[in-house]
Parts: C-alpha cells; sequence; structure tokens
C-alpha cells in the first residue's frame, strides 16, 4: 500500500492513516506518522552584504583571477556569485566556486550586467556547503580589472553566516 496525499503535510504533525479494503481483512490497518520539522532557511546571504568598495575598478592584467577564502558556520546551498563592477570593468566576466583544495564545483557566466553596481549569476544547480570546510568564490575578468578594498581582510571577518580568515583573498595568473 502506498500512500500518496494530495496536498503538502504540516510540518512536525502527527498524521494517522487508516486502510480498508472492501469484503477484505487488513492487518494492522491504521498507522501514525510524524512530518519533518520544518527546515531552516535563510535568507540569501552575501559576504559583503551591500557595502561599496573602495576601489570600484582596480587594474591589472586580464589573465588575474581574483578569489575570497570564505567558510560557512552551518550548511547551506551556494546558488551563484556576486561581484562589484565599476564602470571600467567592462568585457566578459566568469564567477567561480572551489573547494580549498581547488576543485572547481561550480562556474558561471555573468550575462546583462549593468554598467556598473552589484552583479549576480546564478549556477545552474546549486553547491552544498558544509559547515565548517573552506571555499573560494572568484571572478576573471576579460579586462583584468576588479573592486579592491585594501585592507579589507587582514583579520578575520564574520557576516552571518560567512567568515572570511585573516589575509582572505587570493588571486592566480591563468596561462594563455
Amino acid at each position: 500500500v502506498s500512500f500518496v496525499p494530495t496536498a503538502p503535510l504540516s510540518w512536525s504533525t502527527v498524521h494517522t492513516a487508516t486502510v480498508s479494503a472492501s469484503g477484505a481483512t487488513v492487518s494492522n490497518p491504521t498507522w501514525s506518522f510524524t512530518t519533518d520539522a520544518a527546515p531552516v532557511v535563510l535568507d540569501a546571504l552575501t559576504i559583503f552584504g551591500q557595502a561599496l568598495p573602495q576601489n570600484p575598478t582596480w587594474n591589472d592584467s586580464p589573465n588575474v583571477q581574483v578569489a575570497t577564502r570564505f567558510s560557512v558556520n552551518v550548511a547551506g546551498d551556494a546558488t551563484g556569485v556576486r561581484f562589484y563592477k565599476g564602470s571600467n570593468n567592462t568585457g566578459a566576466h566568469t564567477g567561480y566556486l572551489w573547494s580549498a583544495t581547488g576543485d572547481m564545483l561550480a562556474q558561471v557566466e555573468f550575462v546583462d550586467e549593468t554598467a556598473d553596481g552589484w552583479q549576480t549569476a546564478l549556477f545552474t544547480t546549486p553547491v552544498n556547503l558544509q559547515a565548517g570546510v573552506e571555499y573560494r568564490v572568484g571572478l576573471h575578468s576579460t579586462v583584468g580589472r576588479y573592486a579592491v578594498d585594501l585592507g579589507t581582510f587582514a583579520t578575520q571577518t564574520t557576516y552571518g553566516p560567512f567568515t572570511v580568515p585573516a589575509q582572505g583573498s587570493s588571486y592566480g595568473y591563468l596561462r594563455i
């Protein structure tokens, strides 16, 4: 016997089901079960909130990828990447999420960008983040420009469930 509700069941509720069959005896026809508690849902959060960078368009080599190291204190899903775009940061942008060992977990191309301000691109599939595990979220700009706040990560920084360790920025130059 399968029990398929016609509407979603309430969280943390005891439900009782009874099976009957016309003209037949059903052994143990009644059973009860309790639905799970409602999951904890956090609003979409970012490491930087709505803060504006000191230097919205830092100039560097077009071969550079910049990243921020972070961990979360509660498991959840990374659904995309955000970056601050200064008005001189033209060209194509790609967002990345890596494990601490350098395995790429997700990649996304930014489309429909505005001339400046916060830009967001969503991953095709959310990436599960484990509490206490370090990750890197990064950006590649084909013109080598990115936003910088000098000294921001000199000490550990915590914003909501995110923690960026001291000296939490990283970068690498691509071989082209």
